[in-house]
């Protein structure tokens, strides 16, 4: 709390973002990129949590866009990458083979055997075309099939021997 002119009855709360770190304060500090208070009247700033950012001093922490992440401070993320609490003034984008659909994400998943992710920041996988397949997580591509095996719907996790009296076109 505190208060900004002489003969003041109560005072006011620190807004989100800043905070009054001393007794018989007359302004709000800025939090510093990075970090912000949890709630109104707060008398310390903490690092945005996992899934929030903040790049403004004195602002609250924002949600990591779709197709980007961020875990706890200190953690070793999704990929192998570890995050600090000074990280906490950006999200991370996922890496290719992975998505993350949602705002405020704190990991990337990975694009399931029939589905494909070629590029970083994906929000979802696509499927592989017909005729061809992804066996395993993760695929950043889809592989053809080899000859006398077909794929012959969308999403195909695997290639399909041709069957007696068939061949692969």
């Amino acid at each position: 709390r505190f208060g900004s002119e002489k003969n003041m009855t109560s005072c006011a709360e620190c807004p989100i973002g800043k905070v009054s770190k001393t007794a018989n304060a007359t302004v709000c500090s800025d939090c510093d990129i990075g970090q912000s208070s949890n709630r109104n009247g707060s008398a310390s700033c903490n690092p945005c949590p996992a899934g929030k950012y903040s790049n403004e001093q004195g602002r609250p922490c924002k949600k990591c866009k779709p197709g980007r992440f961020r875990t706890n401070a200190d953690d070793t993320g999704e990929h192998g990458q570890t995050q600090s609490s000074k990280d906490s003034v950006t999200c991370l984008p996922c890496i290719a083979g992975f998505y993350q659909e949602s705002e405020g994400g704190t990991l990337c998943f990975p694009c399931l055997p029939g589905r494909f992710g070629s590029e970083k920041n994906m929000t979802s996988c696509a499927e592989c075309p017909i005729g061809k397949v992804s066996e395993k997580p993760e695929a950043t591509i889809c592989l053809e099939c080899e000859a006398g095996h077909s794929s012959d719907t969308k999403g195909s996790s695997s290639c399909e021997p041709c069957e007696l009296g068939k061949y692969e076109l």
